[in-house]
């Protein structure tokens, strides 16, 4: 008895995978059905807004850090979904390139406009006022 491998291949594997039947429009609507990954912009401008959240980096964080981010809470999607939420996220101000910046593209750093999505602004008031009341006066 021979066992089949790499040196001994068996003539009935891999078996053949039939067309027959198949029109080329059913292959194709078909394909668009198999596409279940497909996160809408407005979802992923969302999910962009929350990975620069929490990775909170002062000078700004990557294209490739927040795809990293995301990938690792269990998202996936395609580079150009991502392309298309950062352009979007651009647009409505809700992020933006740091001062540094030179690239163009979808390239380089990204940072959250503060007085849209982030808190910060409002706890920096808040300790001024209660600085400028601690240290006014008698």
């Amino acid at each position: 008895m021979t066992l089949v491998g790499p040196k001994v291949p068996d003539a009935n594997y891999p078996p053949q995978v039939s067309t027959e039947g198949i029109t080329s429009t059913e292959w194709e609507d078909s394909a668009d059905k198999r596409d279940d990954n497909d996160i809408p912009i407005p979802a992923l401008v969302k999910l962009v807004i929350s990975a620069l959240r929490f990775l909170r980096n002062r000078k700004g964080s990557s294209v490739a850090d927040i795809q990293r981010f995301l990938s690792s809470e269990g998202y996936v999607f395609s580079a150009g979904q991502l392309r298309a939420a950062i352009i979007q996220a651009m647009k409505e101000g809700t992020i933006q390139r740091p001062p540094s910046a030179v690239e163009k593209g979808v390239y380089g750093l990204y940072i959250l406009v503060e007085g849209k999505t982030s808190h910060k602004s409002r706890r920096h008031a808040r300790g001024n006022t209660r600085r400028s009341r601690s240290t006014g006066g008698k």
